[in-house]
């Protein structure tokens, strides 16, 4: 049944993830993986939320737990591996199977879509790169912030150029701003502890407001553990 099998694919990417932590990486498992998810997106009979269910990498505390001792800069960066060896081994699968953000009528096809945009972004694929740029101009805000959680770990001027884009657009509105401090002071790649400084420094950030010091500093420590390790 279906709950069998997420259950299997993870155990996959938790036995992927554990051989990356010590050192020998399995590509052999990691390809029977990709095959494994390959069949899921290619079956017309599965619904588009267990697809994108399907494609999750295990979190970061679920492997945490399960690491002894947990190394948490080392367990995203396996799990940040993983995913780019998935996507490698399915960039055909992705690029066909990624749609125009106006065509994303239900919630199920927008977390899909969402899911395979991050998964090309961890693989470096320049034209997701660029289809998650533009996806993130858009006015969905779920697949606005999908696009941007994609890029957020990757050092590219694509990054650079939808951060800054969506910091523009939404300047004057304080909610929503909150997920551009997020986004910056969650990144693997920018959220630097002098970073930090830069944003704090902000003059929409308000050391008075719970809900900007959780935007900043809660997201860096809860959600930042290349940065804060």
């Amino acid at each position: 049944d279906l709950f069998n099998r997420y259950e299997a694919g993870q155990r996959l990417f938790h036995y992927n993830i554990s051989s990356r932590l010590s050192g020998a990486c399995d590509n052999a498992g990691e390809r029977q993986l990709a095959d494994a998810l390959a069949r899921v997106l290619d079956d017309a009979n599965l619904r588009d939320n267990f697809k994108a269910l399907a494609l999750s990498v295990p979190g970061q505390a679920d492997i945490e737990q399960q690491s002894r001792p947990a190394d948490p800069p080392a367990v995203w960066q396996a799990r940040f591996d993983v995913q780019a060896a998935i996507a490698r081994f399915l960039m055909p699968q992705l690029k066909n199977r990624l749609l125009a953000p106006k065509t994303l009528k239900t919630a199920a096809q927008r977390r899909l879509q969402n899911r395979l945009v991050l998964l090309g972004c961890a693989a470096r694929d320049l034209d997701i790169l660029q289809i998650a740029k533009e996806q993130a101009e858009g006015d969905v805000m779920g697949l606005v912030m999908g696009a941007l959680k994609a890029l957020n770990s990757q050092n590219c001027p694509q990054r650079r150029e939808a951060l800054s884009a969506f910091h523009e657009k939404w300047s004057e509105d304080p909610l929503v701003l909150e997920k551009w401090f997020a986004l910056e002071a969650g990144s693997a790649v920018g959220g630097t502890i002098s970073h930090l400084d830069r944003l704090m420094s902000h003059k929409h950030f308000d050391s008075k407001n719970p809900n900007k010091i959780r935007a900043v500093l809660g997201v860096f420590a809860a959600a930042n553990p290349m940065q804060f390790h």
